[in-house]
């Protein structure tokens, strides 16, 4: 699987998202975007956005957030530039939203996370962003269901239910994630080395594509 994780980044790295943006479809970041661009995507940000987050941040004792399996979400250590104390926050990325949110005329394509990153001291006021990785989970989903079920109907949707609380098998995060940051998320996740999955981003910006033959 790490294998095949590896061959579909570099695929997603190296093939499409260059083949995307010679049709003019160009995955990129914040920082590909012009000033106008910038200030549209500020707009939306604000109008879309903004309202369906809900960042929660973790202090010293207490337990770590639920993360839903296969949701997407931002995981921020934050710094308070007074005490210097530290904290993990988790922001979801919302599942309602578009994957990708374009701006101007030029094809630009942002992925959803990297605009939310972007905008993160919205969130925080008055705290300092040390990190932040984009980060996602796989849980289990065994079922087991007897045979001797009085109920079969119930007992199918009892086990569905607890599915969504079953132990995380598979962390996938940024590849830029760091040795600190990746060593809280396997502790407080329970995932081992072995079910840690590194992904690539797409590295395609306007500049390149627009050097592309």
């Amino acid at each position: 699987m790490l294998e095949l994780t590896e061959a579909q980044s570099h695929l997603w790295r190296e093939d499409l998202c260059p083949a995307l943006a010679v049709d003019g479809i160009v995955v990129g970041s914040v920082e590909d975007a012009t000033t106008a661009e910038r200030a549209e995507l500020e707009a939306v940000f604000a109008r879309d956005i903004y309202p369906v987050l809900t960042p929660l941040a973790v202090g010293p004792g207490q337990p770590f957030p639920y993360i839903s399996g296969l949701s997407l979400s931002l995981g921020v250590i934050v710094r308070d530039p007074e005490s210097g104390e530290e904290r993990f926050a988790r922001v979801k990325v919302p599942e309602g939203l578009d994957r990708f949110v374009g701006v101007g005329s030029g094809g630009l394509l942002i992925p959803l996370e990297s605009v939310i990153g972007h905008f993160l001291p919205t969130l925080f006021p008055e705290m300092e962003i040390v990190e932040q990785v984009a980060f996602r989970v796989t849980r289990d989903g065994d079922t087991e269901i007897s045979d001797d079920a009085d109920d079969l109907l119930e007992a199918v949707e009892s086990e569905l239910a607890k599915r969504r609380f079953g132990a995380v098998v598979r962390l996938e995060a940024a590849s830029s994630i760091s040795s600190v940051m990746l060593a809280r998320l396997q502790e407080r996740l329970g995932v081992a080395q072995s079910g840690t999955y590194p992904v690539g981003d797409c590295s395609t910006s306007r500049m390149s594509a627009s050097s592309t033959p």
